[in-house]
């Protein structure tokens, strides 16, 4: 039950491979994660849960979509920053979408912009992620 002004629990979606444009799939292991709400430290295990599912299916290229993350505090800061080296580790790559103005300047106190890609949307994520893995292995 929810209280009114209150801001929403921590909410996530998976989307599943994205396809080419003649409607195959692109070979690419990837997941879209769509995280809505708020993302602090009673609700981050269940970002990571979901992190360490797809990282075990082998996914190897994860999306964030954090357009609707209404706020965020050092507790989620550090299950991103966990996300970026776990994914790294197994040779994966983390990329974040439509990541809010107030959570941008905090993500570069932890992390250096190189090591973890910031997109406008997912559609440019995913492109990106689409066209790395078509330039060889990363």
């Amino acid at each position: 039950m929810s209280v009114p002004g209150e801001l929403p629990v921590l909410s996530l979606a998976t989307r599943p491979l994205p396809l080419g444009a003649d409607g195959m799939e692109t070979g690419v292991s990837l997941a879209v994660v769509t995280v809505s709400g708020r993302l602090d430290h009673t609700v981050g295990w269940k970002l990571r849960s979901v992190i360490s599912d797809c990282l075990l299916q082998d996914v190897t290229v994860l999306v964030l979509d954090l357009a609707a993350l209404d706020t965020c505090d050092d507790a989620g800061l550090n299950v991103l920053s966990g996300a970026a080296t776990s994914t790294a580790a197994i040779g994966g790559v983390l990329y974040l979408a439509a990541v809010p103005e107030y959570l941008r300047p905090r993500l570069a106190d932890i992390l250096p912009p190189e090591s973890l890609p910031l997109y406008a949307d997912v559609d440019a994520a995913v492109t990106a992620a689409l066209a790395k893995d078509a330039d060889g292995p990363r």
